[in-house]
């Protein structure tokens, strides 16, 4: 049997406008659930927002005040942290450190940006969908044709952000061999195309139940980023 780690998107919430809300991120942290939220920069600070913030409405939340709910609720969720803004890469990294966070990943950033999480040694993942094959950076070594051991300047890629923008386009299998390569995988429910989830969910968790995983080496972890954690 595969475990599976639940994810709220934007948080646990009730109303669409509740979601990137200290109120759902409460209530995703009390449920013992990850969150998958929204980072840009604002005035030369990091805050929650999916779209340009500073239109109208309440303050966005900052991420370090994000930080302190998460440190303070005792939480250890996994935070999903998709990035809508270049350049953020040291802010987030000492924001990160100042709270000794290590459970998250970055995610859907241009690929030049990536580069720059990657070299501060950063948890990247890379996005895998009918559209998009993903980029995955190897060890941090390589040896050159003269047989030389040099260092490269990036470090590896740690996952794969898993979507389809239409019908479930892959198979199980495709899952297992991420795992097993020792990259985690975060599965993107249909729902957040606004598809209905609950066929599907019917076949993943068949496939909790019956996939058998080696011991004796390194697997992946394995998450599901949902509006309805508390219904999978």
């Amino acid at each position: 049997m595969v475990e599976m780690e639940r994810l709220a998107h934007r948080g646990l919430w009730t109303e669409p406008s509740e979601k990137n809300t200290r109120g759902a991120f409460e209530r995703a942290f009390e449920g013992g659930f990850g969150i998958e939220t929204d980072l840009r920069d604002h005035g030369g600070t990091v805050v929650i927002s999916h779209d340009p913030p500073g239109v109208g409405g309440d303050p966005e939340m900052t991420f370090d005040a994000f930080l302190k709910l998460y440190r303070d609720s005792g939480a250890t969720g996994t935070l999903a942290l998709n990035i809508k803004a270049d350049g953020l890469a040291g802010k987030i990294l000492r924001l990160l450190r100042q709270y000794a966070i290590d459970q998250y990943f970055v995610f859907d950033m241009a690929i030049p940006d990536m580069l720059a999480y990657l070299r501060c040694g950063m948890r990247c993942f890379s996005r895998q969908s009918e559209f998009e094959t993903p980029l995955i950076f190897g060890e941090n070594s390589v040896e050159t044709a003269s047989g030389r051991i040099v260092q490269k300047e990036i470090g590896p890629t740690q996952g794969i952000w898993l979507d389809s923008f239409s019908p479930i386009w892959y198979s199980p299998s495709l899952v297992r061999d991420h795992l097993l390569s020792g990259l985690d995988v975060c599965l993107v429910s249909p729902e957040l195309h606004g598809r209905d989830p609950y066929p599907w969910w019917d076949e993943i968790n068949a496939f909790l139940e019956t996939a058998q995983l080696p011991t004796g080496q390194t697997i992946g972890n394995l998450m599901l980023c949902t509006d309805y954690p508390h219904k999978f």
